[in-house]
């Protein structure tokens, strides 16, 4: 097993990285009661930082329901009928993945966001900004 702090340290600036915040992830892992995704802390991550906008295409949350593609970006995920049920994928929790990120896009206006995504957060919400 590789040791974040032996990555960071052998990396030696070869590699721009950044290693989030030991606290977020368990904030995050706690809030979702399993595994948190990259996707979604890297997102809570660049929202800490002086941005003005942050674009978000290409998560689809393992539904595909709006795009009928790209069933999921990883096949050891894909189980028929199984996207965002509110069943836990793996050790994952796709369902409250998804309403987190939704709160988080009402909340700050510095998330956009491509339209499918919007109509995918609309399936699981009726409180999604316009």
């Amino acid at each position: 097993m590789i040791k974040l702090n032996n990555l960071n340290k052998n990396n030696q600036n070869k590699l721009l990285m950044r290693i989030v915040n030991k606290e977020d992830f368990k904030l995050l892992n706690n809030k979702t009661s399993k595994k948190i995704t990259t996707g979604i802390i890297t997102i809570f991550d660049l929202l800490k930082f002086d941005i003005s906008e942050l674009y978000i295409t290409g998560f689809n949350f393992y539904d595909i329901s709006i795009t009928k593609k790209r069933r999921t970006y990883y096949s050891g995920y894909y189980v028929k009928n199984f996207y965002c049920t509110g069943k836990v994928l793996g050790s994952h929790n796709l369902k409250k993945e998804l309403l987190m990120f939704i709160k988080w896009y009402n909340e700050d206006k510095r998330i956009k966001c491509e339209e499918p995504l919007i109509k995918l957060m609309k399936k699981y919400s009726d409180n999604v900004r316009g």
